[in-house]
């Protein structure tokens, strides 16, 4: 598989035609196997427009109702029957067809476009190919769903079987794997959720596909003196069982001082939310680990997300107001979500490590601009970065396959020919 990153583009005449703004920077992919390149992430669901070969018209659509989009994938098959034939011109039809179906994709900056040529030698195996639209978004959170994922981290955490339809799917991944029992853990690497099982043993069922919190608490057993601060909303228990997973097994070191659980608002409807005053913040002290796993519950039941932004920046307020000088914060962070209160980013005076969940297909570069700005850090399954702060205008950080540029004092995503 070969990526290409151009700055001319069926995709610049599409953003020029479509006046869509969102899209000029999307990711140009040609590819002779366009199913490596899927987003599966647990909490992300996939809806698909789908076109006929060759076609502007919509054959089908998989889901009427979309939540929260974090990426979009434009796919086409490179084959032509005829040499004057105007892919770009097919490609702009499409989009127009897309927005006139999910006009909030127009305009949103912070979804992620990629735009795949799948290579095809004939007809008949272009035909067989997917054109379209692949939308990846968070579905919108219901009580029903989050009382699911609080059985889910229950399972996660505590071992307590979870009767969710879920839960059968987790297991029969599990039951395909090496399932052992072990009463002493020396390194956590390997592990990204723990499961409570008999005689205080730690269950290992298997490793998904974003074990990011394990791994970066792996990696950093010098932080101490730690305030850790956890979006709780909609589809973040994957996450916060890691947390607790770790927490559960360092509690007794005492390198964490305090927690603090955000929701974005207590389910207050997203018109009435004024940046600094959502709500939906809960802290405790770093006690028994108990203690700590049922107010972060608490926190979940009380909200569980609504939108795409979070209330990051209050939380940091609230805990830079409530904590001294010496607690270090860590933010585990959605990185599809982005914070809704970045311009009261200035009155928060402590350096952020934030932990990036969700970052295995792109990174939000408001994360980065956030860890920056604190003088703090960015980290993610693979990498800590940790000089953000020793930068300058004109110099670049690169994270996973993404390059990133200082410009005028804030981070942006670039392309590379």
């Amino acid at each position: 598989m070969k990526k290409i990153f151009i700055t001319l583009s069926i995709f610049t005449l599409m953003l020029n035609s479509a006046n869509a703004g969102a899209l000029e920077n999307a990711e140009i992919i040609n590819t002779s196997d366009a199913s490596k390149l899927n987003i599966s992430l647990p909490q992300i669901i996939e809806a698909d427009v789908v076109f006929s070969f060759a076609s502007n018209a919509i054959s089908s659509v998989s889901s009427k109702k979309i939540g929260n989009v974090v990426a979009v994938d434009y796919l086409y098959s490179q084959y032509k029957r005829a040499d004057v034939f105007a892919q770009s011109s097919l490609d702009k039809q499409r989009l127009e067809a897309l927005f006139e179906k999910f006009p909030q994709l127009k305009n949103d900056k912070n979804i992620s476009w990629r735009i795949i040529g799948q290579a095809a030698d004939s007809y008949e195996k272009a035909t067989l190919l997917f054109h379209g639209f692949k939308i990846y978004y968070q579905p919108t959170p219901t009580k029903e769903e989050m009382v699911k994922e609080m059985a889910l981290l229950d399972e996660m955490v505590l071992g307590k079987k979870a009767v969710t339809e879920k839960h059968d799917i987790v297991h029969s991944v599990v039951e395909k794997r090496d399932v052992k029992w072990i009463s002493k853990v020396e390194d956590l690497s390997a592990i990204e959720v723990g499961y409570s099982g008999p005689l205080g043993a730690t269950y290992i069922p298997y490793s998904g596909p974003d074990s990011v919190v394990t791994a970066v608490f792996n990696r950093n057993k010098s932080w101490k003196n730690m305030c850790v601060l956890t979006d709780v909303t909609g589809s973040m228990y994957p996450y916060i069982g890691q947390v607790f997973a770790w927490y559960k097994l360092n509690s007794l070191n005492k390198k964490v001082q305090n927690f603090y659980f955000f929701n974005d608002g207590d389910m207050r409807s997203d018109n009435s939310k004024i940046s600094g005053k959502v709500g939906g913040i809960y802290s405790t002290r770093a006690l028994d680990f108990d203690s700590v796993y049922t107010k972060a519950k608490y926190a979940m039941s009380r909200g569980f997300g609504g939108d795409g932004p979070e209330n990051n920046v209050e939380a940091l307020l609230a805990a830079q107001k409530q904590t001294d000088e010496t607690t270090s914060f860590v933010m585990i962070a959605d990185n599809w979500a982005t914070p809704r209160d970045l311009l009261l980013l200035s009155d928060v005076k402590r350096p952020v490590k934030v932990i990036l969940c969700g970052g295995v297909y792109g990174i939000n570069v408001e994360y980065i601009n956030l860890a920056y700005k604190t003088g703090g850090s960015v980290h993610t399954i693979e990498q800590d970065i940790t000089d953000l702060a020793l930068k300058h205008d004109g110099e670049t950080v690169k994270i996973g396959k993404q390059t990133f540029l200082l410009k005028e004092g804030a981070f942006i995503a670039v392309k590379s020919i």
